[in-house]
């Protein structure tokens, strides 16, 4: 008879305990931190406000010197050694290859050593047509105008607002267009890629 009561004690005792296991369990669970509905919406939409906002830093080159732009766009690129100066009236076909146009602002960077096969033009067209001048300079440019090397990537970008004539080393001039593509932010970048026109038919 005590057996049994024993028994009977210990499957009770055991029902108890599992009873007590199973509301302390839905407890603990209630009690641990969830991410509501609400939170989780101002997660998305902080997440989605600093995506916006990322995006809509822009660089304001507008105001830029050209020098100062210029440099921006090699910024990273490994550019050899090489002088960047203001091109004029007098010294803008040398470098470009096309004549000049009354309002347009431009600047280059020459190699400082003539076995660095180096050139960059960049011109802001002030109201010139852009398409017309990147077509110019890549049918008239010599992309082995040092005469003892030649430049190994050869190109002109482009956009509304900006050309830029690019004869330099391979691995410079992908940086370059890369730079040059991101500081234009939402200005589409056209390319006329020089291997295909101009001096290297």
């Amino acid at each position: 008879m005590k057996k049994k009561i024993a028994i009977l004690m210990c499957g009770i005792m055991s029902l108890t305990l599992f009873a007590c296991g199973s509301k302390n369990d839905s407890k603990s669970s209630a009690n641990m931190p969830t991410t509501s509905a609400s939170q989780s919406k101002s997660i998305t939409s902080s997440a989605n406000s600093s995506k916006s906002s990322s995006s809509s830093i822009e660089t304001d080159i507008s105001n830029m010197k050209m020098t100062e732009l210029l440099g921006k766009i090699c910024e990273g690129t490994k550019v050899p050694a090489n002088d960047v100066f203001d091109l004029d009236k007098d010294s803008f076909e040398t470098y470009s290859f096309i004549k000049w146009s009354d309002g347009i602002k431009a600047v280059c960077s020459e190699g400082q050593i003539s076995t660095d096969a180096h050139s960059l033009v960049l011109i802001k067209v002030n109201g010139a047509d852009a398409k017309t001048m990147a077509e110019d300079i890549a049918k008239n440019a010599d992309p082995r105008k040092w005469i003892c090397v030649g430049a190994e990537k050869s190109g002109v970008l482009y956009t509304d607002k900006y050309v830029l004539l690019a004869m330099t080393y391979e691995k410079v001039f992908d940086g370059i267009k890369a730079n040059f593509e991101k500081i234009m932010n939402k200005d589409e970048v056209k390319v006329i890629d020089m291997d295909k026109s101009g001096k290297l038919e």
